[in-house]
């Protein structure tokens, strides 16, 4: 039976009801509080619920210049036609063979797409939303012009990789098109000279910057406007053979305005050191560690770089490459130098080439430099020897400058190429190279010639040297000028028939998720890949010698 309220219970029907009101007040109240904040009540206090657009920004420099698969883009695609590195391992360094590994090709595609594009375009929203979505206000101005000249560049990496790509509607994936059409290599890089244009005038100091979330000039104004010059100096020389006219206005033009004039306005990317290799390293740091905890594996330095280091006593052989490990053995026992050596390893090998090939006289990149945890080594994106061989090419030219110019752009070119990091890094067995190797060196390659062609030899052969670590701008410096000249090996039976390849596939994914405009682009240009024939590739001078 229920209990019956009584008032013997020591409440009385009066206090009862006065308490239970009372009660149902404090409910109502504390119902009404919980309604009040219940967004606040059930988000954790340690969430994230905005996102800093220099954070995003940040990310995409450290993702596109430290942390991806160098390896298998640069040394083995890229550098490998270039002949800075050659890999060992004939299966896994197709590229090297000529032979399509659609891997590197997709790991290019997607670093440059999916992950440095995307994220841009996520940082310039960021950006807009914070402003209100006024694109001219101090708030926005100045780091929309950055991320745009970052994505410019970018752009100009792809195509000058791919030809026909992507590109006015490269990230409407976002806004429901997945299927975009590849623009015209030749209407794309006018486009990006113009973009460098609008946007390097955009820039404005006392405007807000990414402050430290810009890796590469910490907000500063003045250097992101002398790097967006030199891009445009660079995206300019390059259609110097497929659209002369257009290329030696915007040529003249950069030659008038600031440049990058000093390695302080470098465009680098500062890496970690100590603790071991980790995602802060420099990306060569994993491959040259691979060869030395086990010397039969990973790329190594190609014979065409080694032979003309050892050709003209540079004095940077010793910070580029490791003696073989035979010569080190002999070294150990006769403690005599001479008897250090260094050897590259050819490009395209045959089978019996490759099976008669003794590894232990092959050379690594230096261990002491490249492989070494405790250095720094920064990552070079665009940096002033670079600029000066940009500008000793223009003023041989007459666009802009006078052959007086060009060879004093070409011999500062060399100074600047021995004297950035990390050839001055004393960490190097305690030594940097002197000035009096500098002045031996420089007084060996005087003067450029009086012959045009020679002179352009002349400044293309530094420019390659200064270039090493970076594997896809000597590619492409070396496939528009056509120097130095590679000896392209003699392997035939490959898909090149024995050629070096002219560009890089596209990702396999797009025959079958963009067959029609992918088929338009393939049909335009006569390959997909290796073969194909590329709007800027219009030197008649191939950079193949094929009389080793």
């Amino acid at each position: 039976m229920d209990k019956i309220f009584k008032p013997t219970d020591g409440l009385t029907m009066k206090t009862f009801k006065i308490k239970a009101v009372l009660l149902s007040l404090v409910l109502a109240v504390m119902i009404s509080a919980c309604t009040d904040h219940f967004s606040s009540l059930n988000t954790p206090p340690t969430s994230v619920t905005s996102v800093d657009p220099g954070f995003v920004f940040a990310e995409v420099i450290r993702d596109d210049n430290v942390d991806y698969n160098w390896e298998y883009i640069d040394a083995r695609i890229f550098g490998g036609w270039a002949q800075h590195f050659a890999d060992n391992d004939a299966s896994d360094g197709l590229p090297n063979y000529y032979e399509p590994h659609r891997r590197n090709d997709n790991a290019f595609w997607e670093l440059k797409y999916v992950t440095v594009l995307k994220n841009l375009d996520r940082a310039k929203a960021l950006v807009l939303e914070a402003a209100d979505g006024d694109e001219t206000s101090p708030e926005a101005r100045t780091k929309l012009a950055i991320i745009k000249l970052y994505e410019t560049k970018t752009f100009e990496n792809l195509t000058a990789a791919l030809g026909d790509i992507p590109f006015s509607e490269s990230i409407s994936g976002l806004e429901g098109n997945t299927n975009p059409v590849y623009d015209l290599q030749s209407d794309i890089y006018p486009s990006l000279i113009d973009t460098i244009d609008t946007y390097m005038a955009q820039l404005t100091n006392g405007d807000a910057t990414f402050g430290d979330g810009d890796i590469i000039y910490q907000g500063d104004v003045e250097m992101w406007s002398r790097f967006a010059n030199s891009l445009k100096l660079r995206t300019a020389m390059r259609m110097r053979y497929a659209d002369p006219a257009v290329a030696e206005a915007a040529v003249t033009e950069a030659m008038s305005d600031p440049l990058i004039s000093s390695h302080g306005e470098s465009a680098m990317v500062g890496t970690e050191a100590g603790g071991g290799s980790h995602e802060n390293a420099h990306p060569m740091l994993g491959t040259a560690q691979a060869g030395l905890r086990n010397p039969g594996d990973n790329s190594r330095i190609g014979k065409h770089l080694m032979d003309m280091l050892k050709l003209n006593n540079d004095p940077r052989l010793e910070f580029i490459a490791e003696p073989t490990e035979a010569s080190k053995d002999i070294f150990e026992v006769s403690g005599d130098p001479d008897d250090l050596e260094y050897f590259g390893i050819p490009p395209n090998l045959t089978d019996d080439q490759y099976n008669a090939m003794d590894l232990s006289e092959i050379s690594f990149t230096s261990f002491e430099i490249w492989g070494n945890e405790d250095i720094a080594v920064p990552v070079h994106v665009l940096t002033y020897p670079e600029v000066l061989f940009l500008q000793a090419e223009a003023a041989l030219l007459g666009w802009g400058g006078s052959l007086a110019d060009a060879q004093l752009y070409y011999e500062q070119g060399i100074r600047a190429a021995m004297t950035m990091e990390p050839y001055t890094n004393a960490t190097f067995n305690g030594e940097t190279i002197t000035q009096g190797d500098i002045d031996n060196y420089v007084a060996s390659q005087l003067p450029l010639s009086a012959d045009f062609e020679t002179a352009l030899e002349q400044i293309s052969e530094e420019r390659y040297i200064a270039l090493f670590s970076r594997g896809d701008e000597p590619y492409f410096e070396w496939r528009r000028t056509g120097y130095p000249l590679l000896d392209p090996g003699t392997r035939t039976n490959n898909y090149t028939n024995g050629n070096i390849p002219r560009k890089a596939f596209y990702h396999e994914s797009e025959q079958s998720l963009n067959e029609s405009n992918w088929q338009e682009a393939v049909d335009r240009q006569g390959d997909d890949g290796y073969n194909a024939d590329i709007w800027l590739d219009q030197n008649s001078n191939n950079g193949q010698q094929y009389d080793n």
